[in-house]
């Protein structure tokens, strides 16, 4: 078997292990109280759930494996690859979170599987190098900032879903540099890694306080859709390689990456079924109303003490 080939396979068992991961996570945010702020102490709650830390640890088994699969292939065919979780995530939504899955989100989880494979097919050979120029700082600035909102300003669930999306561009682009710099650049690979942790929780935080409100059949495939499609793109513009270089001239890998991300945003589009309900604030323990009871009427003592 050559390096390309373990690469997929890598990149497949990565895809499975972040979306178990995701299923777990989801399990759990939807039992704490809700997040007022996708913050630290939002991460702290969380963290007191043994099931939370499980699903951070695979998320971890995760991030390791796409690491081994990015120093075999290219990071335009590790980031697709990573959509092919979403199938095991539509049939696990339903089984798992009791969320309605119809023959949409199985077209839509078809077109993710199709274009997943035809971006193995087109995809340049070789791994990808980000170059360190105006641009791609440029890029990394704008993603932090978009990440960072959230912690300012509320603007509604959806705005948690755009920052956890840009989060996770920059979780991908930093793995990446760990891969292709690790351990001959080890200073910059530490960086990296350091980027990977902090804004790997940072939008953890903020997909964790957009599950609680939206359904995760919606939140998943928006997310992943997006992480599969923008460090794509930023890897042709921003990196070494080039669309030419591909089968075909890239026409292969472009409309790959096409199928991946309308599957992603048909299912993201699709309606969470009657299942879904907001989080239980079961981090709360119920506690007897110690409040003191309204003062009783005239009428109502009356008829009390007519009882008696």
């Amino acid at each position: 078997m050559n390096g390309t080939a373990i690469g997929v396979l890598l990149g497949v068992a990565a895809a499975i292990a972040f979306e178990s991961s995701f299923l777990l996570l989801t399990a759990q945010v939807r039992r704490a109280s809700p997040a007022v702020r996708p913050d630290a102490s939002f991460l702290v709650r969380l963290a007191r759930r043994p099931w939370w830390l499980a699903a951070m640890a695979l998320n971890g088994v995760a991030f390791l494996l796409e690491v081994a699969a990015l120093h075999r292939v290219s990071l335009v065919v590790v980031q697709p690859l990573l959509a092919v979780g979403l199938l095991g995530m539509v049939v696990a939504s339903r089984s798992v979170l009791g969320e309605k899955v119809g023959p949409r989100q199985v077209l839509a989880a078809l077109m993710i599987a199709i274009g997943a494979a035809v971006v193995v097919i087109g995809a340049p050979t070789g791994t990808t190098r980000l170059t360190a120029d105006v641009w791609t700082v440029l890029a990394v600035v704008v993603l932090a900032s978009v990440l960072a909102l959230p912690q300012f300003s509320d603007r509604g669930p959806w705005f948690l879903v755009v920052a956890a999306s840009g989060g996770d561009t920059l979780v991908a682009l930093a793995t990446n540099t760990v891969a292709t710099n690790w351990p001959q650049r080890l200073g910059i690979a530490l960086a990296a890694l350091v980027a990977v942790t902090v804004c790997g929780l940072m939008a953890v935080a903020s997909e964790s306080a957009a599950l609680q409100r939206l359904p995760a059949s919606r939140v998943g495939p928006i997310v992943s859709g997006a992480q599969t499609v923008l460090p794509t793109i930023l890897a042709v513009l921003l990196a070494d390689q080039r669309w030419s270089s591909a089968t075909a001239g890239g026409g292969l890998l472009a409309a790959g990456v096409f199928l991946v991300a309308a599957g992603a945003i048909c299912l993201g589009r699709t309606r969470g079924g009657p299942g879904f309900q907001p989080p239980a604030e079961d981090d709360k323990r119920a506690e007897p109303d110690a409040r003191p009871s309204r003062p009783l009427g005239r009428d109502k003592v009356h008829e009390r003490l007519s009882r008696r």
